[in-house]
């Protein structure tokens, strides 16, 4: 795609040519590289990196296509990644095994649902079922799969969370 997007502006040519030279009765051949034809095909090379690599984070493509009811799949390779990249940035409540709950801002998380990692600022423990909170000293935590995480419910923000919207 990229040498068809590139060729034109060269004369349909090859960005490497060679050339046949006889001397002394010794068949010679030269090769010489369209540094501009080469340079043209390297930017063209990052710049579709950069637009793949941006529509499988915002999903651009198939979000059209699934307006147009011609699919109904995301860009993404799984409904973890579809929710904390669709959902913005928010409090979240995050119910561990052995009913355990922790409360906090998301920050990160991990790309591959297999791996189910948060890391939450602004984080408190959730000790009692009146949702008493125990905040956690220093920047926030991190879950990691070991943590049992069973479910994340997305909050509004502002309501009884831990913070800078307290």
């Amino acid at each position: 795609m990229l040498y068809l997007t590139a060729s034109p502006f060269f004369g349909y040519s090859l960005p490497l040519s060679w050339q046949k030279k006889f001397s002394a009765g010794i068949e010679q051949y030269s090769f010489q590289l369209n540094w501009p034809y080469l340079a043209l095909l390297a930017a063209l090379a990052l710049v579709t990196g950069i637009l793949v690599s941006a529509n499988l984070n915002h999903d651009w493509l198939l979000r059209l296509l699934r307006k147009w009811r011609i699919t109904q799949r995301t860009a993404r390779n799984s409904i973890w990644n579809d929710a904390f990249q669709d959902i913005p940035s928010s409090f979240v409540l995050v119910q561990l095994s052995r009913d355990r709950s922790i409360i906090g801002y998301l920050r990160y998380y991990s790309d591959e649902q297999d791996d189910a990692s948060l890391f939450l600022e602004d984080a408190a423990w959730i000790v009692d079922e009146e949702g008493t909170q125990s905040p956690i000293d220093g920047p926030g935590i991190l879950l990691t799969k070991q943590s049992g995480i069973e479910s994340v419910s997305f909050l509004e923000t502002g309501k009884n969370h831990p913070g800078k919207n307290s």
